[in-house]
């Protein structure tokens, strides 16, 4: 994360393979996906993504992937310009928003505007799938 930061890039752009400007079809086996070596995610990219920020896309959608009593980053997250909206495909997923607890269960969704800090966790013994969609794009 650190190269890109310094580089004034998207993370992802470090593993992507073309520019995208336009009208794009990503079928499932070609999503780029991202395994996290320190927590037990994983994220698939369903949106196009660029190697520079002056061609990103307007939004994400990430599908993702949560391991079992595992938390999705080893500390409170935020987006400074970007609002986050993720439905939950599959078990239950917990947002730390502050001192609350939302709890969601397959089919719920939540919506957090920009620089809401949060955490999520997977509290159960099963993996966790959902969909979330960053606007405007970060990675």
């Amino acid at each position: 994360m650190r190269i890109a930061k310094v580089l004034e890039i998207p993370i992802v752009s470090l593993f992507s393979q073309e520019e995208q400007e336009q009208v794009t079809v990503i079928k499932k086996d070609n999503r780029t996906k991202i395994r996290f070596a320190d927590i037990n995610m994983e994220y698939q990219f369903v949106t196009p993504f660029s190697r520079t920020k002056n061609t990103c896309t307007q939004m994400e959608i990430i599908c993702f992937c949560l391991g079992p009593k595992s938390w999705g980053s080893s500390k409170v997250q935020f987006h400074e310009e970007a609002a986050e909206c993720v439905l939950v495909t599959k078990g239950t997923l917990e947002y730390h928003i502050n001192d609350t607890v939302h709890v969601l269960h397959e089919g719920d969704s939540i919506y957090l505007p920009p620089k809401t800090y949060h955490q999520l966790y997977n509290p159960t013994d099963d993996d966790t799938e959902a969909i979330g969609v960053i606007s405007p794009a970060e990675y």
